[in-house]
This record gives structure tokens, sequence and C-alpha cells, in this order.
């Protein structure tokens, strides 16, 4: 219906946010989303692709989509975990192989750094 869709929209801004992606709480709580539904992992995906890593993308952004990335990713388990793995690193495994961008590409680089 309309209200949750509009939730579902201000949810998805906040991963965006430089509010939240600054401050460790902010941070936690975009973990959080992660967590909710694994229905709702790639709309934030797709968000971060699309609004969070336009360029330029500033240096503590990606390091902030890496560790929340990779955060959802450690506290995830069962069917989440495997959503997470293929709906989001494994994307961007295929997109630091495959854009043509050069600094798209060391953006998604360094998300990945994060897993290492």
């Amino acid at each position: 219906d309309s209200k949750s869709n509009a939730l579902r929209e201000l949810l998805q801004r906040t991963i965006v946010h430089n509010g939240f992606l600054k401050q460790n709480k902010g941070k936690l709580f975009l973990v959080f989303l992660f967590l909710l539904n694994a229905n709702f992992v790639g709309d934030l995906h797709r968000t971060i692709k699309v609004f969070g890593l336009a360029s330029p993308c500033k240096p503590w952004k990606i390091e902030s989509y890496g560790e929340i990335y990779f955060k959802s990713w450690k506290a995830a388990s069962g069917q989440l975990k495997v959503k997470i793995e293929h709906d989001c690193i494994q994307d961007l495994m295929y997109h630091s192989i495959h854009l043509a961008s050069p600094s798209l590409l060391k953006a998604v680089q360094q998300i990945l750094n994060y897993f290492h």
C-alpha cells in the first residue's frame, strides 16, 4: 500500500544520507536495515549503487559503505546472509571486473577491501 511504500522510500534515503553515514550510530542503523528483511536488501544495494556511489564519491563515504556491507554480512545468517552475499557482495565483485569508469572501479574495490 502507499503508506508502506512511502516508509520504504524514506528508509532507502537513509542509506545515502551523510548524517547516517558519518555517525557510528547511523551506520549501525543502516546495518539494521540490511538485516530487517531479505526483500529489502536488493533495494538498499541498488540505492547505494545509483545514488551513494555517484561520482565523485568521497573516500569516507566509500569506507562507510564497506563497513556497512561487511557488518551486515557478518551479522546475517541463513537465507539473509546468502541474499547479502549474492545480491550485494557478488554484484560488487562482478562490477569490480567489468566497470569502465576508473573512479567507480576504485570505489567498488575499496568497498570490497573491507572483506579482506
